[in-house]
């Protein structure tokens, strides 16, 4: 799994504004790894730079990873909706994010003679990802339309709704940790649909075509965190928009 981070409008701010904005996005990632941490889940995430946004792995590759990395992009986006909050300025960014499953690898490249190691990621599903957040909306999450063996010794494949299921029954591990200074009671993520006459909703995919002309299938998705003394965090857009 890998998602994408991506600022809205970055090429329309200031050079100073693009920095403020970038390194409030960078510390909504930190924040976020670090409340993972508080909850003794252990995460290897590394990131690269889009230009205008990242790209973030987790270098362990089971189902359990992929799901960790699930939780630090809702956790990041909530972050970030926090300091949006409070901006008064145009230092934190309006962010749309997506999520894919699909193969990749990572490489290692130290600048010249300099000692510094930078880390990138290439293959399929980094070029998914970008095809998918140009088309997506601002405040927008979009889940990959994948099928993926993440289950060892499984020989059926998980698909993007299975895998935001598993994913949402495993968020209960995060009750209780604290955002803004308040206390998080329940989280629920879920991909959007239309409702049906019995109450129940369906899971819609959308069909998006890139720039080529070249047509995609993805799911909306939603993340809805709720806190004891403070007003819910509201992830994404709604299955209207």
């Amino acid at each position: 799994a890998v998602a994408l981070f991506d600022i809205v409008g970055f090429s329309l701010l200031s050079p100073f504004e693009q920095m403020t904005q970038l390194n409030s996005l960078s510390y909504s990632l930190n924040a976020a790894q670090s409340k993972l941490l508080d909850k003794k889940i252990g995460v290897d995430f590394a990131r690269t730079t889009t230009g205008d946004g990242f790209y973030i792995w987790n270098r362990d590759l089971d189902l359990e990873a992929n799901i960790n990395l699930y939780h630090l992009m809702c956790l990041t986006l909530a972050d970030n909706a926090i300091a949006r909050g409070k901006d008064a300025y145009n230092t934190v960014p309006k962010l749309r994010a997506a999520f894919h499953v699909g193969s990749s690898y990572e490489f290692h490249q130290s600048e010249g003679l300099n000692p510094t190691l930078y880390h990138y990621i290439v293959g399929d599903v980094t070029v998914e990802l970008a095809r998918m957040i140009d088309r997506a909306l601002p405040n927008q999450i979009l889940v990959g339309d994948f099928h993926a063996t993440l289950l060892e010794g499984s020989e059926r494949p998980l698909d993007a709704p299975d895998f935001v299921l598993r994913a949402t029954e495993a968020l209960s591990q995060l009750k209780g940790l604290e955002l803004s200074g308040e206390r998080v009671d329940l989280i629920k993520s879920y991909l959007t649909g239309t409702q049906l006459r019995n109450g129940e909703f369906t899971v819609r995919r959308l069909t998006v075509k890139d720039k080529h002309g070249i047509s995609r299938q993805v799911y909306n998705a939603k993340a809805n965190i709720y806190r004891r003394n403070a007003a819910a965090i509201l992830l994404g857009i709604e299955d209207r928009q």
